[in-house]
């Protein structure tokens, strides 16, 4: 197969050497055409009154660039945590805003029409702080919810008043739930519905994300629980666009387990991503949204690649093109700067990354918005959340506080590090390469 050495609409001239960055750099051909435009293309030009916003982006550019309002709180019971300072006001021009980092009162919303009723004081107090906070922002917003617990194995928190604080009981529905096993199989489709409607007339977004990284439900539970609980991100779709000036809806997907990654026992057996794609395509069949959101985080897995550790430059587009009648937009993506071990027992080799690496993933990303002329571009987060000089090392060190936190996360560290330290921007404010392309495509 014929491969490229840059196999981008924009052209720069990058060192290689690093692992990875020759992983990125070996990009192949064969991304899919672009389909022909839906009728609702979902490029974000609604009828939601954005202020003194611009009614899109400029001329020539599909997508709008932004980054999550989140950051993490070492000290906190909750880390992630809603927050504007990750985003580098100057660097976005939209921001994600997770609302569901609160989980929803369930029961307050399955009364008749699913109206709130009885929501918990301490619940709505952190809903208006964060709406107060979306506000500030002076951006094109994305809110975000989701049906699904921060693990992606059962329903979202449920959020109740518990001696006058915001409790969230992450257990209330048995693992794995499944709606066809319940005496009320809609009750809770019904209530996330109305949930979904009342928090867009709270907030007016831009887009309201109904769903992300849904496919992780049918990873951990499988086929017919995954059918039920897209059942409520199309029931919430349904419910939204019935409301006047409704904002464009969105469900996101996780790129890398459709491809099958991480590998795992009884799936995708000897066989590459892209076949692996093919055959798990068929979970983006019962979406229902205006634009189909991509999450990617591909670092971890570069020498899982069956074909010779290369990254093929229709990563992120080949799962767009297999929704083609849909929009897209890459609503979560990072790539670390640095290279990290992972203390599996002792420390061994995880991820070869460098400065090089993260400015060519951010390349693909940006020419993949481009080609499949998508919606958004979500950088996770813009400015690191900790020291990331830190959390690549391995045994941890350099600050007790931060690695005493990632030993008690045990086994779940890693999802963490490879997130908190894979900003276009460290925590210091030193701007990394990658960010000149940022700002070109910005039109600085």
């Amino acid at each position: 197969m014929q491969r490229l050495l840059f196999a981008t609409k924009r052209l720069h001239a990058f060192s290689t050497g690093l692992s990875l960055a020759a992983v990125l750099l070996a990009l192949t051909t064969g991304c899919g055409s672009d389909p022909d435009p839906a009728e609702d293309t979902g490029d974000g030009n609604t009828d939601v009154d954005a202020g003194e916003l611009p009614d899109g982006p400029p001329p020539g550019r599909s997508f709008l660039l932004g980054g999550w309002a989140e950051s993490y709180d070492l000290t906190q019971a909750r880390p992630w945590t809603p927050n504007l300072e990750p985003v580098a006001d100057e660097l976005a021009e939209a921001v994600l805003v997770p609302l569901d980092t609160l989980g929803i009162p369930w029961e307050s919303f399955t009364g008749p029409d699913n109206v709130p009723a009885d929501l918990p004081g301490p619940w709505l107090a952190e809903v208006q702080a964060i709406r107060a906070l979306a506000e500030s922002a002076g951006k094109h917003i994305a809110l975000r919810l989701s049906p699904l617990s921060t693990n992606f194995d059962t329903l979202a928190a449920d959020a109740r008043e518990d001696n006058g604080a915001l409790a969230l009981n992450e257990t209330w529905k048995n693992y794995c739930y499944d709606p066809s096993s319940d005496g009320n199989p809609t009750k809770y489709r019904d209530a996330y519905a109305g949930f979904a409607a009342w928090a867009v007339q709270q907030f007016e977004p831009r887009w309201v994300v109904l769903g992300h990284r849904m496919n992780l439900y049918e990873d951990n539970c499988g086929t017919s629980p995954f059918d039920a609980l897209v059942g409520f991100t199309v029931e919430a779709n349904a419910r939204v666009k019935a409301l006047d000036a409704a904002p464009l809806t969105v469900v996101g997907v996780d790129v890398e387990d459709l491809y099958g990654l991480p590998p795992k026992a009884g799936r995708c057996v000897a066989v590459t991503p892209a076949d692996c794609l093919a055959e798990r395509r068929t979970l983006l069949a019962g979406i229902d949204a205006d634009v189909l959101g991509l999450e990617s985080y591909p670092a971890p897995y570069a020498a899982d690649f069956a074909t010779g550790d290369q990254l093929p430059a229709d990563w992120l587009t080949a799962v767009a093109d297999a929704r083609a009648d849909m929009t897209a937009g890459v609503l979560g993506t990072s790539l670390p700067a640095q290279s990290m071990r992972s203390q599996q027992g002792v420390c061994v080799g995880w991820i070869d990354s460098s400065e090089d690496a993260q400015r060519l993933w951010l390349d693909n990303v940006l020419n993949a918005a481009d080609t499949r002329d998508m919606s958004f571009v979500f950088w996770r987060s813009l400015v690191d959340l900790l020291e990331a000089d830190v959390v690549a090392t391995c045994p941890c060190s350099g600050d007790a506080a931060t690695c005493n936190h990632l030993d008690q996360l045990g086994a779940r560290a890693d999802d963490v590090r490879v997130l908190v330290g894979a900003g276009l921007v460290g925590l210091d404010g030193t701007e990394r390469p990658a960010v000149q392309q940022w700002r070109t495509t910005l039109g600085e």
